[in-house]
C-alpha cells in the first residue's frame, strides 16, 4: 500500500535511507505475505549502506520464505542473501532451496553459481557459471528479458571465483568482460 508507495519514490530518488524508512514500516510487522516489500528493504537497505541491517534482514528473509512453494519467492530470497557477506546465513540451506528448482535451467544457474560462490564451492561454481553464461551469451536476449541482465552478475561471480582458485588472467578477463557488459546493459535499457 501507501508505505510501499512512498519507498518506491524515495528509491527512485535515490534517497535510499528514507526508502528503508518506509519500506521498513511495511516490513517490520514481519508479513509473511509481503515477500515482495521484503525484497524492496532488502535492496534499499543495500543501497543505503546499512550493511549490517541488511545481513540481518536476509538471515530472516530466509527463515520466513525457505518453506515457500514458490519457486520465485525463493530465488528472490536466495539472491539478495548470495549478495550478503554475513556468516550469519546458512548458504548450504541457500544450495538446498535452489538445487532442485534451478540447476537444470542455464538462464536460473547463475544464481546458483553465485550461491555455490558464497558456500566456498568455487569449481564448482566456474562450472555452473560458465555454462550459463555461454548458454546466454549463444542466445540473443533483449535486456529487458531479464535473462540478459544477468550476465554482468554472473560475471562478477565467475570473476570471484577464478579469483580466489589463483587464476589470475582468467579473473581479470572476466571482471573486465562483467564491467564491459554491465555498461553495454545499463545502454541498452536507458
Amino acid at each position: 500500500g501507501f508505505w510501499k508507495l512512498r519507498g518506491h519514490a524515495f528509491a527512485e530518488l535515490n534517497e535510499f535511507d528514507a526508502a528503508v524508512e518506509e519500506f521498513g514500516k511495511v516490513c517490520r510487522p514481519r508479513l509473511r505475505h509481503a515477500v515482495g516489500t521484503m525484497d524492496d528493504y532488502a535492496f534499499s537497505l543495500l543501497a543505503a549502506g546499512q550493511k549490517e541491517e541488511f545481513d540481518r534482514h536476509c538471515s530472516e528473509m530466509i527463515r520466513e520464505c525457505k518453506d515457500s512453494g514458490s519457486e520465485y519467492v525463493i530465488e528472490d530470497v536466495a539472491w539478495l542473501c548470495t549478495l550478503s557477506s554475513a556468516e550469519t546465513i546458512d548458504r548450504g540451506l541457500i544450495l538446498r532451496m535452489l538445487r532442485e528448482r534451478v540447476r537444470t535451467d542455464r538462464f536460473r544457474a547463475t544464481l546458483f553459481g553465485a550461491a555455490e560462490y558464497r558456500n566456498g564451492e568455487y569449481v564448482a561454481a566456474i562450472e555452473t557459471l560458465s555454462n550459463a553464461i555461454a548458454d546466454i551469451e549463444s542466445r540473443k536476449f533483449s535486456v529487458t528479458s531479464g535473462v540478459r541482465s544477468r550476465l554482468p552478475s554472473a560475471l562478477y561471480f565467475l570473476a570471484m571465483a577464478q579469483h580466489r582458485l589463483g587464476h589470475r588472467i582468467d579473473a581479470e578477463e572476466s571482471l573486465e568482460k562483467a564491467a564491459h557488459t554491465a555498461a553495454e546493459c545499463e545502454f541498452e535499457a536507458s
